[in-house]
């Protein structure tokens, strides 16, 4: 084999491995290329995912908060009052503006209901002492709830549970929101062996005539027949 077919070999040899180099680097590329595509969308699509969430004006409220009516017992006689008997809330971590507190009572078998309410401050603790005297017989039922004050907002038009205006709005949320928390405590007032018949459930606490149901006015803090 003379000079020039051996030089004609070594050149030959050299571009054949210089093409399958060429076909063999593209080819990475191009599977390279194709896994950074697949990537990109696949982030593109935990990115539309994530934007499906809207967390605007969300409030993220403590899941321990603590509520308790307290009686000592669970059965009085008219004429008697409650001691050491209290509605309760402790905030723990949550923010007692973020929220609103109603609480009252009602008396079962008439349909009025009192309402009061309590909106937190500075203090974590929430305490309202139940100090009334029991002038007529039958079941009362004392109620306490707790409402995020973003729904009550949205409900009320107002800012944070502030200006909240009287007892409608107060009816408005009871009957409209769902609670955050929400208990009830039922108390039997019974009437005395010597006088069975002392009320006869036809009176119950009241402050204005409005308190009471049709047919009743209001007089030294009870609803009597008029």
């Amino acid at each position: 084999m003379n000079k020039k077919t051996m030089l004609f070999l070594v050149i030959l040899g050299i571009i054949i491995i210089g093409c399958l180099f060429y076909f063999y680097k593209t080819r990475v590329n191009k599977i390279n290329l194709n896994n950074i595509e697949n990537n990109e969308e696949s982030n593109q699509e935990l990115i539309s995912e994530n934007e499906d969430f809207n967390f605007e004006n969300e409030t993220v409220l403590n899941n321990e908060i603590q509520v308790e009516i307290n009686f000592t017992k669970d059965a009085f006689t008219v004429g008697e009052t409650p001691e050491n008997a209290y509605y309760f809330v402790d905030y723990k971590d949550t923010n007692p503006l973020d929220v609103l507190v109603l609480f009252g009572k009602t008396k079962e078998g008439l349909v009025k209901r009192s309402y009061g309410k309590y909106r937190g401050n500075l203090d974590s603790i929430f305490k309202s002492i139940i100090s009334e005297k029991y002038d007529c017989d039958g079941n009362y039922i004392y109620y306490l709830s707790v409402y995020d004050c973003n729904s009550v907002d949205k409900l009320l038009a107002t800012e944070k549970c502030k200006d909240i205006r009287d007892e409608k709005d107060l009816k408005n949320i009871y009957q409209n929101l769902e609670t955050l928390y929400s208990i009830q405590k039922k108390i039997t007032v019974n009437c005395p062996l010597e006088n069975p018949f002392c009320c006869l459930n036809m009176a119950y606490s009241c402050i204005y005539d409005n308190d009471c149901l049709t047919g009743y006015y209001c007089q030294d803090g009870d609803c009597l027949k008029t």
